[in-house]
């Protein structure tokens, strides 16, 4: 289910290995300026740990957001948000990217996400 999140109550992911150069940073910040949130993150209910929207979080955190549009699964072992987080940034090439996005959905299928979503109350 997406619910709206407090960004201070988040917890970034220690083993996220993913950064964004100077110029990245901007284009996400003109771009969620631009167009709001397209995507929610995706979380953790136990700990409120992100699984997928580290970048996204920074960013909406720099530009004031105070709360942020999450999927919110319950259910989720260490395990598996190791996996999840893996095959969700690590995509070198656009072969990898699709297989990526089908991993996602059915990631969250599995746990009865609705993939349906508004950005804005």
């Amino acid at each position: 289910m997406m619910e709206y999140i407090d960004i201070e109550s988040l917890n970034p992911a220690e083993y996220n290995p993913r950064l964004l150069t100077p110029e990245a940073q901007e284009n996400l910040k003109k771009s969620i300026t631009e167009l709001d949130i397209i995507k929610p993150i995706i979380i953790r209910r136990s700990d409120k740990r992100i699984m997928a929207g580290h970048q996204r979080t920074k960013t909406m955190k720099l530009l004031g957001y105070t709360h942020v549009p999450a999927f919110v699964l319950d259910g989720v072992n260490s395990t598996d948000e190791v996996r999840f987080n893996q095959n969700f940034t690590t995509m070198p090439n656009a072969r990898c990217r699709r297989y990526s996005r089908t991993y996602v959905f059915l990631f969250l299928k599995e746990r009865k996400v609705s993939l349906w979503y508004r950005t804005r109350i």
